[in-house]
């Protein structure tokens, strides 16, 4: 059938190696205690319905793009929980579009990377997308921030209602730690002003690893 999952094909037997071979390693992380955010398959949708990455490019078959791409996660999903046994998982899902879901019972926390050119250190909330990520579930899952260039001020995130679960501000590029360039998201002020990091750091309604408890 169009869109299925071919199973006596190479690339079937290609993906499950993968699978199984990352299985070994989170098997390391769940014997050790360890729980784990989970976000494969990544910004899957891409930039207007056009993939970045192989799980979400165009296909040959007449299937569309996102009817496949369910298909694998929900595959992934049933491979590391049940073939192996994996429940130290939190599945954090990233296509980026509702029509991608795979479904409230394969997913913990939904979750969109925004990389806002136009902020220009507003730092908004991103109420627009936090909204679009609440279409995606029937439930009321948690909505993370999963990447980021510009951190939401939580005084706007308290006025707007949007309770990102957590951010993560994307790493440093090319450019040496500390310089204010474009390649660097974290160190430097080109994204985020060093007052602004501390107001956010600070804030009683951000919570930091100092404050989390001891699992």
């Amino acid at each position: 059938a169009q869109g299925a999952l071919d199973r006596n094909s190479p690339a079937y037997g290609q993906i499950d190696e993968g699978i199984d071979l990352v299985a070994g390693e989170l098997k390391r992380l769940s014997d050790a205690g360890v729980t784990v955010l989970w976000r494969p398959l990544h910004e899957a949708s891409g930039h207007d319905g056009k993939g970045w990455f192989w799980w979400g490019r165009a296909r040959t078959d007449g299937a569309p793009q996102a009817y496949a791409y369910i298909l694998l996660w929900r595959h992934m999903y049933d491979r590391l929980v049940n073939l192996h046994g994996l429940h130290n998982l939190i599945w954090v899902w990233n296509a980026q579009d509702p029509a991608w879901y795979p479904g409230d019972d394969v997913v913990d926390v939904t979750s969109y990377d925004i990389y806002d050119q136009t902020d220009n250190k507003r730092y908004r909330s991103q109420l627009q997308t936090y909204r679009l990520a609440q279409q995606a579930s029937a439930e009321s899952k948690p909505i993370a921030l999963s990447e980021t260039g510009y951190i939401p001020d939580p005084d706007q995130l308290e006025a707007d209602g949007a309770h990102w679960l957590w951010f993560m501000v994307w790493n440093d590029g090319g450019s040496p730690a500390g310089v204010s360039d474009p390649n660097n998201f974290w160190t430097g002020e080109y994204y985020n002003t060093a007052a602004h990091k501390r107001k956010v750091y600070q804030h009683p309604k951000v919570i930091t690893l100092d404050r989390l408890p001891t699992f």
